[in-house]
């Protein structure tokens, strides 16, 4: 019985405030298509394989003396409450939840000096990426007239 009272009590507490209540949905990319990642295959997969399978890549990075590439694709969901409830005149509390969520699964692979595929990893692509060299090393310039 008391359950009830207290629901009730808080439910009319409500009457002057304000309730809000949001979800949101966003993609971006798209992941491979169903059986696309496991047509590649280590040793025997190319470069060229890899991007007639997968497309363009979102990076291009060093591991090493090996090279790196990268897809990824996200699928984003968000809930949002915000309360608000006059207290006084020109006193309101409220209190308010976003469960933003943002997490880009992503594919890694590997290749070697001859662009073999050498590993193929999966996971979230900040984990994958992460203490990688993202930018390319400098190579020196050419003098003028393109000879050394």
């Amino acid at each position: 019985m008391r359950l009830p009272v207290i629901l009730a009590a808080g439910l009319l507490a409500l009457l002057p405030g304000c309730l809000t209540l949001r979800h949101e949905t966003f993609e971006s990319f798209a992941p491979p298509r169903p059986g696309v990642l496991a047509s590649l295959e280590a040793e025997a997969s190319t470069l060229g394989d890899c991007l007639d399978a997968l497309g363009a890549p979102l990076l291009v990075l060093e591991d090493g003396d090996r090279s790196a590439l990268a897809w990824g694709w996200q699928h984003q969901k968000s809930w949002f409450v915000s309360v608000s409830v006059p207290l006084l005149e020109g006193l309101n509390s409220s209190v308010s939840y976003n469960s933003f969520v943002l997490r880009l699964h992503g594919v890694m692979a590997f290749f070697d000096a001859d662009q073999r595929l050498v590993e193929l990893r999966r996971g979230y692509l900040n984990e994958l990426v992460d203490g990688r060299q993202v930018r390319p090393q400098v190579v020196a310039a050419r003098p003028a007239g393109g000879h050394e």
